[in-house]
């Protein structure tokens, strides 16, 4: 089931999916199989474990709707219960695109001024050409850079912008992260 919300901070869309992992359910234990998104479609995948009872987990991405530097970004996705998003897959690269370009999303929609914080820094990594989500501290599997990106341009670029190029896609940027902009945040709520 879908549910698109709007709160005073934040636009919600909530995905179902499925997941297992030791054979329990749980944020802790949650393995996330990212679905495309469809305002008219429920998107739902179940797994099966021992007693043949699906395990489920919602998933929301949250656009805030106020300019703000990284550190901020991520301070008001915590106030909400959510942490600034992570792509970990191309499947969730098009998802969280699609849902962008959608026509709820005025807000948001395509445009030169469309940068958006994803929870991606290289703040605090031994090697500074490589990235760290801020949730987990893993580095990054997947990339959507765009080309001759990250630049670490002027030695100040420490932080994951999402933006909006020409060719009608969202790609990442590495960006100073004083800067403010829009920002993406992520819920898993717990399953079972």
């Amino acid at each position: 089931m879908m549910f698109h919300l709007k709160t005073n901070i934040l636009t919600c869309l909530v995905i179902v999916t499925c997941f297992l992992k030791d054979g329990k359910c749980g944020v802790r234990n949650c393995n996330l199989i990212p679905l495309q998104i469809s305002k008219s479609a429920q998107t739902e995948s179940k797994i099966q474990y021992r007693d043949q009872t699906p395990c489920r987990s919602t998933t929301s991405y949250s656009i805030g709707n106020s300019e703000e530097e990284f550190l901020r970004a991520f301070v008001l996705c915590k106030e909400n219960g959510m942490e600034l998003a992570t792509i970990t897959s191309e499947e969730e690269q098009v998802a969280l695109e699609k849902y962008m370009k959608g026509p709820d999303n005025d807000e948001v929609g395509t445009g030169a001024n469309n940068r958006f914080w994803l929870g991606g820094t290289r703040l605090g990594s031994r090697n500074k050409n490589e990235f760290l989500w801020l949730t987990t501290g893993q580095h990054f599997h997947y990339t959507n850079w765009h080309p001759n990106q990250p630049d670490n341009y002027d030695n100040k670029e420490e932080c994951l912008q999402l933006a909006y190029y020409s060719n009608d896609k969202y790609l990442w940027n590495d960006m100073r992260c004083d800067l403010k902009m829009k920002y993406v945040c992520q819920r898993t709520l717990e399953c079972c």
